[in-house]
């Protein structure tokens, strides 16, 4: 399974949907999960489709409510249809409560794979990735700037610690330290249910979106009593001014009964219990990134919605607790972090293979060919596409069938042993008992080389790449994982050193003699004996010149250049 490359990504401004489209123009794999985020209220989908051209394609969203189960479910049928893949190629990530309360039905309706991804989880994931990839993602929003309430945030250089403050039916709190590290620190049941369900009882709106929509044309100062009521202005000695809430709904118990109906407007009631909660919540939360010294809070969950009455008051609540030291952040998709990180985790999967691993071999009966070793789970190698025939095809080029051949390398093994456990100890040596573990490595593989001397083929069919095989099997039951982790740096060092001037040399060329150049480079970095002792005596010198080390190489570069140009004459035109 492909994984989503953000190259170039951004948010798609056009067009009238509630939230904005991704577009990654450098897609060029196709993305076969579906993601869903379930939650007690409100149901997510976020899923890919691909540009009719070759490149690129955008990320969907789209929500439902979650009483309308069927609803959602008959969407997705649609979306599995639209794909054109079978449904064998398919997976659905799912998280939230409902991943699990609606799992079954979900795979039987669908008829595909269904994966549950954990929630909070997928909640980070989605974060870290929108924050970090996606430009103008992270915004603050604040009505005191009165021309432009709405800024976004540039990606901080460091994201960790933050604080994500996700706003559901209910509301938690996470820590998060790492990519791979969080603590739900708090929470509250005071959220999005609390307002939908109180506002179901006291309004006659139908929707959520309907009720926020009240909230925008009611004024709260109608319901609630404020400082001004209590003190006849601000209370300036400890910093409450006279529109500051006193009491939310604190003037309705004023009103008689029978008049409670008819004086308090449903708009007026949302703009109060909308203030009610937002304010909670943002208390809430700056008290927990107090206690645990975090500056950074992002907030998410479909509660906020782009609202600006939503965020205006959130942001309020932490400048005012914080005195201005912290920012309320929000994220423009802040409602999918959990189905965007579930299609995120959908990670591609490595299809594996099992190899015998004869470091540790055991003899078994009086056969040659009877030793048994531990079994290693690899990842499969995949036959090169442009092969003539891939299932004939080996990569064991120089046959070891005749004893001179295969006492030849065996022999040249033993003998550059000691060389290679120097070269061991040179540059694994900071590591734990280096010299100890490569003393081990060195007897454990001469005992193998000796055994093979005797009985070629004890571990099956012998070849040069059965011997290296051995030697890093070996190699990683001491404990060395990757003995030229160091040289590849220094190497890698030297080459890009190199890179513009032998940039500049290729420029310079003709179309045929550039090919023929940059073949024969490509071919030689390739062919030459890089751990040869003269190279590693240039490498560790400082003067390891690319070209220097194929002039010592004279033989190899011919033949080499010989049937290169061969190989060019096969592309020049008839």
């Amino acid at each position: 399974m492909a994984s989503l490359n953000p190259n170039g990504a951004s948010i798609h401004e056009l067009g009238e949907a509630e939230t904005r489209d991704i577009l990654f123009p450098q897609q060029v794999d196709n993305l076969t999960q579906i993601a869903i985020d379930i939650g007690g209220s409100l149901a997510k989908v976020v899923w890919f489709t691909k540009a009719a051209d070759e490149f690129g394609g955008r990320m969907n969203f789209e929500k439902f409510e979650t009483q309308n189960i069927d609803q959602l479910i008959d969407f997705l049928e649609k979306v599995i249809a639209s794909t054109g893949f079978p449904k064998d190629k398919l997976i659905v990530k799912a998280t939230g409560g409902g991943a699990v309360k609606y799992y079954e039905r979900l795979k039987e309706r669908l008829g595909v794979a269904v994966d549950r991804e954990d929630e909070m989880e997928c909640l980070i994931t989605g974060l870290n990735f929108l924050v970090r990839q996606i430009p103008n993602e992270v915004f603050t929003y604040d009505e005191r700037r009165d021309t432009s309430p709405l800024m976004y945030e540039e990606p901080p250089k460091e994201l960790f610690p933050y604080l994500l403050v996700n706003i559901g039916s209910g509301v938690s709190i996470l820590k998060v330290t790492s990519f791979e590290t969080y603590e739900r620190i708090s929470g509250t049941s005071l959220g999005g249910g609390t307002l939908w369900g109180l506002l179901s009882l006291l309004t006659n709106a139908k929707s959520f979106d309907e009720m926020l929509e009240m909230s925008k044309e009611g004024d709260n100062k109608n319901v609630d009593m404020l400082v001004g009521d209590i003190y006849g202005g601000d209370y300036p000695k400890i910093g409450l001014k006279a529109t500051t809430i006193a009491s939310s709904f604190g003037k309705v118990f004023k009103t008689p009964a029978e008049e409670r109906k008819s004086k308090f407007k449903e708009q007026d009631i949302s703009r109060s219990l909308l203030y009610l909660v937002s304010n909670n919540i943002g208390q809430i939360a700056y008290l927990n990134a107090q206690a645990h010294g975090i500056q950074r809070i992002y907030f998410s969950g479909f509660f906020i919605r782009g609202h600006p009455v939503t965020m205006n008051t959130l942001n309020y609540a932490i400048n005012f607790w914080s005195k201005g030291k912290i920012k309320a952040l929000f994220l423009r998709h802040e409602g999918y972090l959990g189905a965007f990180g579930a299609f995120l985790r959908s990670k591609p999967k490595r299809r594996l293979s099992f190899a015998e691993n004869f470091s540790l071999a055991q003899q078994i009966g009086s056969l040659k060919q009877s030793a048994v070793g531990t079994l290693d789970i690899l990842p499969t190698h995949v036959a090169f596409p442009l092969l003539r025939d891939k299932l004939g095809y080996t990569p064991d080029s120089v046959p070891l069938s005749d004893s001179k051949s295969q006492y030849y390398w065996i022999d040249l093994l033993d003998t550059n042993l000691k060389d290679l456990v120097k070269m061991v100890v040179q540059w694994q040596g900071h590591t734990e008992n280096a010299e100890a573990r490569a003393a081990g490595f060195e007897t454990i593989y001469r005992d193998h080389l000796q055994r093979l001397r005797k009985e070629p083929n004890a571990y099956g069919v012998l070849s040069i790449r059965s011997l290296l095989n051995l030697r890093e099997q070996c190699l990683r039951e001491m404990g060395f994982n990757d003995i030229f982790e160091s040289v590849k740096k220094a190497e890698n060092e030297v080459a890009l050193a190199q890179y513009p001037s032998f940039i500049a040399k290729a420029d310079a060329l003709t179309e045929r003699e550039r090919v023929a150049f940059l073949t024969d480079n490509v071919l030689a970095g390739n062919m030459y004996d890089w751990g040869a002792q003269s190279i590693q005596d240039l490498l560790r010198s400082g003067d390891l010149a690319f070209q220097v080390a194929k002039d010592k190489n004279p033989q190899v570069a011919e033949e080499l250049g010989a049937s290169m140009y061969d190989g060019i004459r096969m592309f020049e035109p008839v």
